[in-house]
């Protein structure tokens, strides 16, 4: 009798279970917000992704496309990065079509930080279920996870023991359910898309970067775990940069030549440097161009292959290639012919950002000891350096007025 109660009471206990867990959810899951202190991009990145990771590997729930949230926010004039208040998230998740929200905050006191995650459910702005901890700035990406899954999951009763009837199966049943949920979060990959579009692979891949970087600062096994972080970036770089991402491509660059995480492999850096200045990337260009021009690295010495991303850069608006094609069009360096009129309008360009080259040019043309005086390209040179708040170039102005009306009178 006393073996059929207890079969009868596992029965129960399971149908209990089922009836009372938590059906499918469609979460929205909003940018941490800080309290008493500031979080960096990067940590308030990588908290969003490991929430949004540990409920997608659940298998059970959703998460609201973060372009759809974003566009929403948009539509309501908000701002893009996810970071709203309480009072709105709520509408905002409706909207979105979540029946459920998360929101994180991290406080900072007496020196550790508090990081506090709730879910609310839309429809009535009532908090579900809430985790909070106090933990050293080390610890706060490691414990986000485990402090999610305790929020996400159903809401659990606990059973009274009894002498007549023992309640030692439905805890043996518990407990291995619980094994095996565990087990299966554990060898569960992390959720990368790789069919996402680039930008969004790349911030996954900036996440999981900034997850791992602190591996030195936890014991072995936890090193292990942010190792492995670590890789699965390096695989969203890849997957980023094969799509043309320029920002994901010279990180593989960085990656390949210091042989951090990966095999140190100068080949697949020069590559990756390679792709990302084809790209557009303008650090990438310079880079390769003062390779080319040093005959260094992999780069065999090459004036031509040199000016060429030099020249690059500087469309690119970068002030210091700018000088360098204004310098190399005055002397012929690089292999050019000399030529005035494109050295100029290079100095011009850069100028425009840069107003002690301005006033420099403006000082040569108008003396007329270097080159052959020329007002008007001086007075060119002047207002740019006047733009930019410079009162010697105003000077500049003032004293070629002068001398030019002094020569007319001189002329009449």
């Amino acid at each position: 009798m006393k073996k059929h109660l207890t079969l009868l009471f596992a029965l129960f206990a399971a149908h209990w279970a089922i009836a009372n867990e938590d059906p499918s959810l469609n979460i929205a899951v909003f940018d941490p917000t800080s309290s008493g202190t500031s979080i960096d991009d990067g940590t308030r990145i990588a908290i969003r992704e490991i929430i949004s990771s540990t409920i997608v590997n659940t298998g059970k729930h959703t998460i609201v496309e973060r372009s759809l949230l974003e566009k929403v926010m948009q539509e309501q004039q908000f701002t893009n990065s996810g970071i709203v208040a309480e009072s709105d998230a709520t509408e905002i998740g409706k909207m979105a079509g979540a029946n459920k929200i998360i929101l994180s905050v991290v406080t900072l006191t007496g020196g550790r930080n508090m990081l506090s995650i709730k879910m609310i459910d839309v429809r009535t702005a009532n908090v579900d279920r809430q985790q909070v901890k106090v933990v050293t700035s080390g610890e706060l990406l490691d414990v986000v996870e485990p402090m999610t899954l305790k929020v996400i999951a159903p809401k659990q009763q606990a059973v009274e023991s009894s002498s007549v009837v023992s309640s030692a199966p439905a805890e043996q049943a518990q407990e291995s359910q619980s094994h095996a949920r565990n087990r299966s979060l554990l060898n569960a990959e992390r959720n990368i898309d790789l069919n996402s579009n680039p930008d969004e692979l790349y911030l996954r891949a900036q996440s999981l970067y900034s997850q791992g970087a602190h591996t030195s600062m936890f014991s072995a096994s936890k090193s292990r775990q942010y190792r492995s972080k670590q890789e699965e970036a390096v695989e969203a770089y890849k997957a980023a940069a094969d799509k043309g991402h320029m920002k994901a491509q010279f990180k593989l660059y960085e990656l390949y030549k210091t042989g951090d995480i990966v095999e140190k492999d100068p080949y697949e850096s020069f590559n990756w440097l390679r792709k990302a200045a084809e790209s557009g990337h303008v650090q990438a260009q310079v880079i390769l161009a003062e390779m080319y021009a040093e005959g260094k690295d992999l780069a065999d010495k090459d004036p031509s292959q040199a000016i060429f991303w030099f020249e690059q850069a500087a469309q690119n608006g970068h002030n210091p290639s700018q000088v360098l094609m204004g310098d190399a069009y005055w002397s012929g360096s690089f292999g050019l012919e000399e030529n005035l009129i494109k050295a100029v309008m290079w100095y011009e360009l850069a100028a425009a950002k840069n107003a002690k080259l301005a006033l420099k040019k403006g000082a040569m043309f108008e003396e007329g000891k270097e080159i052959e005086e020329d007002f008007e390209i001086a007075k060119r040179f002047y207002k740019l350096a006047a733009r930019q708040g410079e009162k010697d170039g105003e000077n500049g102005l003032e004293r070629i007025a002068k001398e030019e009306e002094k020569r007319a009178r001189k002329r009449r």
